[in-house]
């Protein structure tokens, strides 16, 4: 998997892209990526998958990660270019990611798949 992670300093967005198939353990490293950046700027993450192929991960993998993902708190995700599968697979993946999280006190992450970037920013930006 190739990924590209970076903040957008204009439009004070954290900004990924994932392109190709992505093995857990590449998740774990652009999870990793994502969260060296200080919370403030993980405040809303617009991610591209429109260049990422299927997973292929059986439903064990799927949980373990889900299980330890990283807490994206009072986050804001719009992730582009998903097809049908992708969509359903990743819905899946942030519930259970969201049973999981370590702090239930805290806000949630929201998250919504937009057809484009365009539409990802407004969205983004809206007063929640």
């Amino acid at each position: 998997m190739k990924h590209l992670v970076h903040y957008d300093d204009k439009r004070k967005v954290l900004y990924a892209q994932i392109g190709g198939e992505i093995s857990p353990e590449d998740y774990t490293e652009l999870t990793s990526d994502m969260m060296s950046y200080p919370p403030e700027k993980r405040s809303e993450i617009l991610i591209d998958i429109s260049g990422m192929k299927m997973p292929k991960w059986d439903r064990e993998t799927r949980q373990k990660l889900a299980e330890t993902a990283p807490p994206l708190s009072d986050t804001r995700v719009a992730l582009i270019g998903a097809p049908p599968a992708v969509r359903l697979i990743s819905k899946v993946f942030i519930t259970i990611a969201e049973k999981h999280a370590k702090n239930k006190a805290v806000q949630p992450q929201e998250t919504k798949f937009c057809r484009t970037e365009e539409e990802a920013l407004v969205w983004l930006k809206q007063k929640r």
